[in-house]
């Protein structure tokens, strides 16, 4: 953990990590179709929109606060999933809702067997679907993202990222900056704008908007060993600021109690209680 480290332990975990993010960036895959896709059926408009993106990264949170995993595990599937829309594999999910939903599924199914004690079996992903996928579509699926993402899955989040921030500045975790910092990583995820924006510039904005009075030589130590400058958050700064204002709303990540009560109704107007809603939204 950070806080067991030493100051150059955490600065020296920190620059791998900087490193290590750039492997993990997913393009701009709805404004700016990328030159692989548009080779593969030339240009065109995507099924795909912003909100089918932010429909299924909430459903995914409210199936992991149901089953009491980590919600930075939406963190890292949503990473994956758009880092296989950005590629000419993932053209077929832009291009059917349908395919997306199971692309996003198979994210969360795949990031749970990776990072958290218990696994999903790709029955019971299956089953979440309500028939709409079988179990060799969930696994076909997999491999395919697998394969368009090289394989590269355990990517640095931007809490990992607070984590280490708040080591350096020597904040105990405990402490409500860091509970603020963590909740405006978790709207991040829900924000397609922030798609290309590196972990440790989302974590930096989170920390620097949960410590309002934050010093000049801890906000001096952060930029130097990221390398980040001041003006790179800014405007991260003022998306998540706003994100926590409008998080009322019902666009936010819902908070475990409410989604683990959304998850369990079976109202048909209920929009999360299954993701097979994106689909037939037309």
């Amino acid at each position: 953990m950070p806080h067991a480290m030493n100051q150059q332990d955490v600065i020296s975990t920190v620059n791998v990590m900087i490193i290590q993010e750039q492997s993990y960036l997913a393009a701009d895959y709805l404004y700016q179709q990328m030159p692989e896709i548009s080779a593969v059926n030339g240009p065109q408009r995507s099924a795909v929109d912003v909100d089918c993106r932010t429909k299924m990264s909430e459903w995914c949170y409210q199936v992991v606060d149901f089953c009491k995993f980590n919600r930075e595990t939406v963190s890292i599937a949503m990473n994956v999933l758009d880092r296989y829309l950005s590629s000419a594999a993932g053209t077929a999910a832009l291009n059917d809702r349908k395919v997306f939903q199971l692309a996003a599924m198979t994210s969360l199914y795949t990031a749970i067997k990776t990072f958290e004690p218990e696994a999903m079996e790709p029955k019971i992903v299956a089953g979440l679907s309500r028939g709409a996928y079988t179990e060799q579509q969930v696994t076909e699926m997999e491999l395919s993202i697998l394969n368009a993402i090289q394989w590269r899955i355990n990517v640095p989040t931007p809490l990992a990222f607070v984590h280490h921030y708040l080591a350096l500045m020597d904040i105990n975790e405990c402490d409500a900056v860091f509970e603020m910092a963590k909740f405006q990583t978790e709207l991040a995820v829900n924000e397609y704008s922030l798609v290309g924006t590196t972990p440790s510039i989302i974590a930096f904005a989170a920390v620097a908007n949960a410590l309002k009075d934050i010093s000049p030589q801890c906000m001096d130590m952060i930029s130097m060993v990221s390398n980040i400058g001041v003006e790179e958050i800014k405007e991260v700064q003022d998306l998540l600021f706003y994100s926590v204002q409008n998080s009322s709303t019902g666009r936010a990540p819902l908070a475990p109690k409410k989604s683990a009560k959304a998850f369990g109704e079976c109202n048909s107007g209920a929009v999360h209680v299954s993701p097979r809603g994106v689909a037939c939204q037309q």
